[in-house]
Parts: structure tokens; sequence; C-alpha cells
């Protein structure tokens, strides 16, 4: 099982209603975190991630919101990083327990 997490943009306090998602990655379960980069936004790599999502709202698939600290715990607290995905040509390794993917997946 998995949790997508995505960006968003922090909602109107006037009208409630959020930007659009911007696809962050994916954690699952006893694999390492894969992160989704955006190279037409300049998000390479965690370091970015971090930049971007400082003014952000962080929510995973469910609705659940959750904070910076909370996302990059997550993604640095994979127990088995030898447990990585297949390899291709979008897929690279970070320089902790997750990895960076260039096209969309779910």
């Amino acid at each position: 099982m998995g949790t997508n997490y995505y960006a968003q943009e922090k909602s109107c306090p006037h009208c409630g209603r959020g930007g659009d998602r911007l696809h962050i990655g994916k954690s699952s379960i006893g694999w390492a975190f894969i992160l989704r980069t955006h190279a037409d936004r300049g998000i390479e790599n965690l370091t970015d991630w971090i930049a971007y999502l400082a003014d952000k709202e962080i929510v995973d698939e469910y609705g659940h919101e959750h904070s910076l600290g909370e996302l990059v715990e997550t993604i640095a607290q994979c127990h088995y990083p030898q447990l990585r995905r297949s390899r291709d040509m979008w897929t690279t390794q970070g320089k902790g327990t997750w990895e960076y993917y260039s096209r969309e997946f779910s």
C-alpha cells in the first residue's frame, strides 16, 4: 500500500479554494520514497522540493494535510533503502533513501 503526496497553493481565506495540485511523490511501505521531478518548474531534487514547498499546502491522496517537516521525515525514514524500484531511463537514485522519477506515475 502506498500514499501519494501533492503540493497546492494555500487556500483562499475568503472562498476556501486552493490552486492546482502538483504531484510530489509516493511513499510505499518498505520501498524507497519516490519523488516526482518537474524540470519545467525547476524541481529536480529534494532541495528544490523543500524550497518550492515553503509556502504551499501539502496534502496526501486521502485529503490529510502534512507539514513540510512531516513530509521530509516520511521521505527520509525508509528503513529498507535496498528495496528500490526497477531501473529505467526516468529513474535516478537520490542521495538518501529516496529516488527521483521524471514522469507521471500513480
